[in-house]
């Protein structure tokens, strides 16, 4: 094969086979167990990240944009995100949804859903979540 041919291929392949390979030291470090927490909350989180973010770094708040060096910057998000899936992990033991999301599918429904992860009933008004999927006759 033509050396162009070739170096297109790998152009082409290198992306693919590094996702493979951070797909596989996820699967096997069962990082689902550390970030699943945080995903299932991902609205509340964003939302967080940016209420701390501009409280630290805007002129509403320490307004800290132009005195933290680069690597200062990148230690504050590191502990900001530590912290966040620490949070989550704590958050999704004692609740179903984060505040954002029961915020969003109480306004969605219509309906004041508890957040609580003991208590029984759907995602939404009437039975029509997962859990009773199987009971509700069609």
């Amino acid at each position: 094969m033509p050396d162009g041919v070739v170096d297109g291929v790998a152009l082409l392949a290198s992306p693919l086979l590094a996702a493979g390979y951070a797909a596989t030291v996820l699967r096997l470090s069962r990082a689902d167990a550390w970030f699943g927490p945080a995903g299932r909350i991902a609205a509340s989180n964003y939302i967080g990240q940016s209420l701390i973010t501009a409280i630290l770094f805007t002129g509403l708040g320490f307004g800290l944009a132009e005195k933290v060096p680069v690597w200062g910057t990148l230690v504050i998000a590191l502990a900001i995100y530590v912290t966040q899936l620490a949070v989550s992990a704590w958050w999704t033991r004692r609740h179903r949804y984060g505040p954002v999301e029961w915020l969003l599918r109480t306004v969605t429904y219509g309906v004041r859903r508890p957040s609580s992860a003991g208590t029984a009933g759907t995602d939404r008004p009437g039975g029509g979540g997962r859990e009773s999927a199987s009971a509700q006759p069609r």
